[in-house]
């Protein structure tokens, strides 16, 4: 899980101390979902877990299903039923699309949050209790949603306890977006006890360089394809991604692709080429990937030739030995 700061962390312990909310914002495929089961686990100490997805409930049975009702309540209910509020007495209720709750039901939603008391339906009188944390998480911007009339704003203040904003894989960054895709490669792989295959500096770099539209949804799918292929090579990402358009790679990424291309160590010539340059820019790269430690050249005569660091030496300085 993603570190949170320290200031969220504090907001975080205090709203399952007071039973509080804590709302999870983001667009499609961020993860949502799987950072408030995180949270739930980091945070709730072993307790109950109950997950509720409000954009796959029915409006006509929301209220039902949610807050349950008793026997003979309506045609068809042949015994009371226990709603969603109930089952997470004690823990944390995880209340996914909080954006498509139905307005007319805000109000109750709101209510047992505020105060833990809820009556089923069909029992008007008999008020229950269920203390709960409530994590929500919402791909809408529920303030625009306030303002247009859609989405109450005392409920959205109740849920606003704790907000957090998880970041699109566009706006993190190469190095974040490949450490993003390792972590979630040996997270597949294990889910279906197979070896996470390495992930190569030249695949990572192309990995990072993709502007990611469907977020961890899309890289999970990617990551699961190089899994099924046995290969997180270049090539291997290359023939999963297809046709999808990537930044172009940087110079290390590139002498990985050529060394994996040929199988040997790669001239000046060859790095020009390949990435569109003169020689004397190819080489004045090459130097600067040497004295980061991450080059070596294998020969110094003329036509020399430049190989893949595989181990992680201290970087050289020019000049000293």
């Amino acid at each position: 899980m993603e570190a949170v700061s320290v200031s969220d962390d504090l907001k975080i312990r205090a709203a399952f101390e007071w039973r509080r909310a804590i709302l999870i914002e983001g667009e499609p495929g961020v993860g949502k979902s799987r950072r408030a089961v995180e949270l739930a686990a980091q945070y709730g100490e072993g307790c109950r877990v109950v997950v509720l997805n409000a954009a796959e409930l029915h409006s006509e049975l929301w209220e039902s299903q949610v807050f349950g009702h008793a026997r003979g309540a309506f045609t068809g209910a042949l015994k009371g039923t226990l709603g969603y509020v109930q089952l997470a007495h004690d823990g944390v209720l995880i209340i996914d699309e909080v954006g498509e709750v139905p307005y007319h039901l805000q109000a109750r939603l709101l209510r047992v949050i505020e105060t833990g008391r809820f009556h089923r339906i069909g029992e008007p009188d008999k008020l229950l209790e269920s203390r709960f944390v409530t994590i929500a998480a919402t791909n809408r911007n529920l303030d625009a949603e306030v303002r247009a009339g859609r989405f109450r704003r005392d409920l959205l203040d109740r849920l606003s306890t704790c907000r957090i904003e998880l970041a699109p894989l566009r706006e993190m960054g190469r190095d974040a977006v490949e450490q993003a895709a390792r972590a979630v490669l040996v997270e597949r792989a294990a889910s279906v006890e197979r070896a996470a295959p390495t992930l190569t500096p030249a695949a990572g770099a192309l990995l990072g360089g993709y502007h990611w539209p469907g977020n961890y949804r899309e890289l999970r799918d990617v990551v699961e394809a190089l899994i099924t292929l046995g290969s997180a090579t270049l090539e291997g990402v290359r023939r999963v991604m297809g046709d999808r358009p990537t930044r172009r790679l940087e110079p290390l990424a590139i002498v990985e692709q050529l060394v994996e291309a040929s199988g040997r160590a790669i001239t000046a010539a060859g790095f020009a080429a390949a990435s569109g340059c003169s020689l004397s820019t190819a080489t004045r790269r090459l130097n600067a990937l040497i004295d980061a430690g991450l080059v070596v050249k294998t020969s110094r005569k003329r036509g020399a030739r430049y190989a893949i660091v595989t181990s992680n030496p201290t970087p050289t300085t020019k000049g000293k030995p």
